[in-house]
């Protein structure tokens, strides 16, 4: 142990240790924020970020209750329902125009975007104004999989999945070829 190091500190390193001093292509990351004041957990993640950019690395992270700061640092989001379904998965910026354009969710004011987003995944019908509707709301907490799989959202997704497909077989076909 060092003397005069925090928690955060301590977590930093270890996490840019892992991405810039192995030999990995990507890194999977499990709540590195838990713990964290808001200042240290956006520096967590602002660092991890340029960091992961500058070594050409991936990672998937897992973040509890993140901040609307925290949150805007990352690209892509990929919610899951408390089933564990898809509820979202594409950019970051386009999470609460599926929620709000796409299905007809009203996000209030006093709310927060990942808060939101994270409320809508497991009770849609929080969010949808039945009366101004004049309907019940469409969507359940198991059924947001299937909303986002036939939404703009998931077209877009299944589209760009394809073509990462397509190009890897050609690019394993190529290899072959040589």
């Amino acid at each position: 142990d060092v003397r005069g190091i925090s928690g955060g500190q301590k977590r930093r390193v270890k996490v840019l240790e892992m991405a810039v001093g192995s030999d990995v292509t990507s890194m999977f990351l499990d709540e590195i924020t838990n713990g964290l004041d808001a200042a240290s957990a956006l520096s967590m993640c602002k660092v991890l970020r340029e960091a992961l950019k500058a070594q050409n690395l991936v990672a998937a992270t897992s973040l509890l209750q993140p901040s609307t700061d925290v949150f805007n640092t990352f690209q892509r989001l990929l919610l899951l329902t408390a089933h564990g379904t898809v509820a979202y998965s594409g950019p970051t910026d386009r999470a609460l125009r599926h929620f709000v354009d796409d299905l007809g969710l009203e996000r209030p004011r006093s709310m927060n975007v990942p808060e939101f987003l994270l409320r809508c995944s497991s009770s849609p019908d929080d969010f949808w104004d039945s009366e101004e509707k004049g309907m019940a709301c469409p969507y359940t907490s198991g059924g947001m999989a299937a909303a986002f799989r036939d939404s703009r959202a998931g077209r877009e997704l299944k589209e760009e999945i394809e073509e990462a497909v397509r190009e890897a077989k050609q690019s394993t076909t190529t290899t072959d070829e040589e």
